[in-house]
């Protein structure tokens, strides 16, 4: 385990670092008014979620992928009758919605929350390896970790310049 005050270890950093090397990893991030999660496989971002900030839920609806009756189904199936399985994996089993969608939707997310989390000035940042027992089931289109630190820093600071590719 890693545990360092924001500006100690730059995010971005970590992050790049952990990708090169394959990582399997969990950084929690709390600041004050904020906290974070970032799920690492093989090095790639497969989740990343901020507290306050818009849950999965809200980006189907704000998509125009599922309505908001929908969801809310989704949300009492996760609850009732398949604890700690992501909504978004439900919504794709129960066909509501394509594995594009859904990743246009992780995508969206991922990366308003990692702008979020990439502007934090203060707050402590723990890395963890992934449990053994972990619950998160690893959706399609994990991100690129690099490219998305890209356009999260796009979304924090502006237009930083030419793309990376």
């Amino acid at each position: 385990m890693i545990r360092a005050q924001i500006g100690e270890i730059e995010l971005g950093d970590l992050l790049r670092s952990l990708e090169s090397n394959k990582r399997n990893a969990i950084i929690s991030i709390t600041a004050p008014n904020t906290r974070g999660r970032i799920h690492l496989r093989d090095g790639r971002m497969a989740y990343v979620q901020t507290t306050p900030g818009p849950h999965l839920g809200e980006y189907l609806v704000r998509f125009d992928y599922l309505t908001l009756e929908q969801v809310q189904t989704l949300v009492r199936s996760q609850q009732q009758e398949n604890p700690g399985t992501p909504l978004g994996y439900l919504a794709l089993k129960q066909g509501f919605i394509t594995e594009e969608e859904l990743g246009d939707v992780l995508h969206a997310q991922i990366l308003e929350a990692l702008a979020t989390l990439l502007g934090l000035r203060e707050g402590e940042l723990v890395l963890e390896p992934i449990p053994v027992n972990a619950s998160q089931v690893l959706l399609p289109g994990a991100a690129d970790t690099v490219r998305t630190l890209y356009d999260g820093a796009r979304q924090v600071v502006g237009t930083i310049g030419p793309d990376p590719d």
